[in-house]
């Protein structure tokens, strides 16, 4: 009998039945598996037996800068507000293992090398076991691979086990031919193509113990895929290739609640979202989730980005001792071994902001070779080079905070290498996104609903950091959109502007492929409720970001380029097929007449394939145009095709995309850039939104079944522009929002008599008896 400790937070002692098996010296280390053999200490037939924990907090604090803390344990960085006990506690699975003979499996692992010949596929698949024998003499036995649909029958090896060790059994395919597979059925991220799982299955049989009683086997699933990666020339930029095809890195990055408090039922939540947006990766800095957090992943095709994390003890390394390299060591061991096996773990970064020093390097990659690691590793999120692994390839160059849509596409030869579209940016974003109004009510008192006060800035990032209020936000706000009187208003405006910030950003390093190679929105989501940077709140409600990102990262997107006002269709979907006969109308409408267009343009048919850009050589001509558009205009882009899987399988796709522009543009002061912003000399002007003609927008609801509604939105008005439509979901017996909901798109554009049909999809135990909300900026 084995008992596992899967995450002790920070250092421990423990008792199993009175007898004390490790020490705070010996068990320490957030993210290191202990085990202990206890088949000399349980209690037996009925007899009740004891663990106890006895826990000692960690010390990581990421304030002030530059502070030694040398405990390697779980912080919030400068998300949030650090939880007063440093996240103490056992935060993971603790496991009782029972192995028969003492001989225990663990950590199966199965790489995969793909060859190609034309339109054939090779995969040669190495497989991999760690053995522990517990006991303390030899033991000789077999091993058998089952992998059901693949392997006609079992492998096996006669193996010897030396006495109280651990070691690594292979079965590499050039000594078995049968892991020789020729066309299998592979794994892709979700918009390449099928998460093809596969069943592996490897047991234990002791010389002279008949088959049929060997020992408690290991299954696992895995796939059949290849993550590799290159640096781009002449730029050195970090592309991956999955299964030998080039993967442009969409996500954002993840954490989990202020209090570790995960859930099977949470996890599916995010991963639901992430795809729902269009995204395919999440990043993870410094956050280990527990091992079904990586099975959805496997199950649903979302990359994922595990590494350690930035600012605290982690890159302390001047103030580590020999302790902090065996924890670290450690640490890093226990996480390699589990993850390895998910096809759904695109890479490892071993460092954040800055890349470790050589020692700790070389460390770690010992610990790379000897868990058999089959993935690319980085040496930091940052762009850095070590003497070990060379250039990371990669920029963290920011921003963090607001920056107006034409940022993204700015030039790379700027004084600054910034976070533009160009390279792989492991972590930026256009900064703040404050809470829609029915979460703000949620998480304040009525009376700090509004002005924006303490309250609004506490639930920021973390009081002590660069981030802890929306000071970097409001003055573009205001300036752009024009000063608020009340919490309605800030928040709609706050909307519109994170729902074309997200577009924006995503728009470019969409049709920048593949001299952008990859982005990871800063953050994906928040650790509790939070002003700053997320794409849906703590109460799971989708915001303008989420929607703006989603719009960007849809199957086949037209699109408009600030820097050069072209037009283009990029294609993020191969699932769907390819996409023939498309044709592009682009408008530019003035508010005061829209019903009729000031310009209006047709493109020709024209088809796109997986990761094309079609460009058009018709520009939108706006500043050829300024004398008759107003101050603040909209361009209406209106895409359809055929999405065409094979001769039998054709679908209608058609798609819109509404920008609102003004004839004065931003202008960016590049030379004061940081790493975090860079001012805005002048605001462009959109305050002509707040003077749209008042409308309200008319709803009917359908329940097309438990769990799905079915809405049809109408602009009755005959002259006016129902800007941002917001569609939310309340139950009858309910005070606040039903969320999380996927709705097929929401803060959408009606122009006059338009109407819109979509649908939302949600829990039904959460709305028994649901109703829909319908709201609009110029209610």
């Amino acid at each position: 009998l084995v008992i596992r400790l899967e995450g002790i937070n920070y250092a421990a002692d423990v008792w199993f039945n009175g007898q004390q098996l490790g020490n705070m010296e010996q068990v320490v280390g957030a993210f290191v598996y202990f085990e202990f053999d206890i088949s000399s200490l349980a209690r037996r037939n009925g007899q009740q037996n004891a663990i106890a924990i006895r826990l000692q907090r960690p010390y990581d604090p990421i304030f002030p800068p530059g502070n030694n803390s040398t405990d390697l344990s779980i912080t919030f960085v400068d998300w949030a507000p650090h939880p007063a006990d440093g996240s103490m506690g056992i935060w993971r699975d603790v496991l009782l293992i029972e192995n028969e003979y003492n001989v225990q499996l663990e950590y199966p692992g199965v790489n995969t090398t793909l060859k190609k010949d034309g339109n054939d596929t090779t995969a040669y698949l190495d497989v991999a076991v760690d053995v522990h024998n517990w006991k303390k003499t030899a033991v000789t036995g077999t091993l058998t691979v089952e992998m059901p649909g693949l392997l006609s029958s079992p492998l096996k090896q006669v193996v010897k086990l030396s006495g109280s060790s651990e070691t690594t059994i292979t079965f590499p395919a050039h000594k078995y031919a049968a892991l020789t597979l020729k066309n299998p059925p592979l794994w892709w991220p979700w918009q390449y193509g099928p998460q093809n799982l596969h069943n592996l299955k490897i047991c234990f049989t002791p010389t002279g113990v008949a088959a049929d009683a060997a020992t408690k086997c290991i299954s696992h699933r895995f796939g059949i895929r290849q993550v590799t990666s290159e640096l781009t020339k002449p730029n050195n930029y970090r592309l991956f290739h999955v299964n030998g095809e080039p993967f442009l890195v969409m996500g954002a990055g993840y954490t989990p609640d202020l209090f570790l408090r995960y859930s099977v039922e949470e996890m599916v939540k995010h991963f639901n979202y992430t795809k729902h947006m269009g995204m395919n990766s999440i990043r993870m800095e410094g956050k280990m989730p527990p091992d079904y957090f990586f099975e959805i992943a496997d199950e649903m095709g979302i990359m994922l980005l595990p590494g350690w994390c930035c600012c605290d003890a982690w890159q302390h390394w001047k103030s580590w001792t020999s302790v902090q390299y065996a924890i670290a060591r450690a640490s890093m061991r226990s996480q390699l071994r589990r993850q390895k096996i998910h096809p759904s773990v695109l890479v490892f970064l071993y460092g954040s902001d800055e890349s470790p020093p050589e020692s700790v390097e070389k460390m770690y990659l010992e610990e790379v070779a000897g868990t058999m690691w089959p993935n690319p590793v980085l040496s930091g999120a940052s762009n850095r080079t070590t003497k070990l692994s060379g250039p990371t390839g990669v920029k963290m160059s920011g921003p963090y905070a607001w920056v107006p849509p034409n940022y993204w596409l700015a030039p790379q030869n700027l004084p600054h290498k910034l976070g533009g579209a160009f390279g792989f940016l492991t972590e930026g974003g256009p900064g703040a996104t404050p809470m829609i109004q029915d979460s703000l009510h949620r998480t304040m008192p009525q009376s700090d609903w509004w002005p924006i006060n303490k309250d609004w800035n506490y639930h920021c990032a973390n009081p002590e950091g660069l981030f802890h209020s929306l000071e970097r936000f409001t003055p573009g706000l205001d300036g752009r959109y024009g000063p608020s009187s009340s919490d309605r208003e800030y928040l709609y405006k706050s909307q519109a502007s994170t729902y074309e910030g997200l577009k924006a950003m995503f728009e470019a390093y969409s049709v920048k492929r593949f001299e952008s190679t990859g982005l990871i929105q800063w953050m994906l989501n928040n650790p509790w409720p939070s002003n700053m940077w997320n794409l849906y709140d703590y109460y799971w409600a989708p915001n303008g970001a989420f929607f703006g990102t989603k719009t960007a990262n849809e199957p086949l997107h037209a699109l408009y380029t600030f820097d050069t006002n072209k037009l283009a269709v990029v294609c993020n979907d191969r699932t769907q097929g390819s996409f023939e006969n498309a044709i592009l109308v682009a408008q530019l409408i003035n508010p005061a007449n829209a019903t009729k267009a000031v310009w209006s343009w047709r493109s020709p048919s024209f088809s796109v394939k997986f990761n094309g850009v079609h460009w058009f050589s018709q520009k939108v001509p706006i500043p050829e145009m300024k004398k008759k558009l107003q101050k603040t205009f909209f361009l209406k882009l209106t895409l359809t095709a055929d999405a065409v899987l094979d001769d039998y399988h054709v679908q209608q796709y058609s798609t819109r995309n509404t920008y609102w522009l003004s004839t004065q543009p931003d202008v960016l002061d590049w030379a004061k850039s940081n790493f975090y912003v860079t001012p805005v000399s002048t605001y462009t002007d959109l305050k002509g939104l707040s003077d749209l003609e008042k409308v309200t927008v008319t709803s009917t609801t359908k329940v097309v079944k438990a769990g799905t509604v079915q809405v049809t939105v109408q602009n009755p008005s005959k002259t006016a522009i129902a800007f941002l439509v917001h569609l939310r979901l309340r139950d009858s017996s309910s005070k606040w929002d039903i969320n999380p909901v996927l709705w097929e798109d929401n803060f959408f554009t009606l122009f006059p008599m338009e109407s819109r049909t979509v649908v939302g999809r949600f829990n039904p135990s959460l709305a028994p008896t649901p109703t829909v909300i319908s709201d609009v900026f110029n209610a």
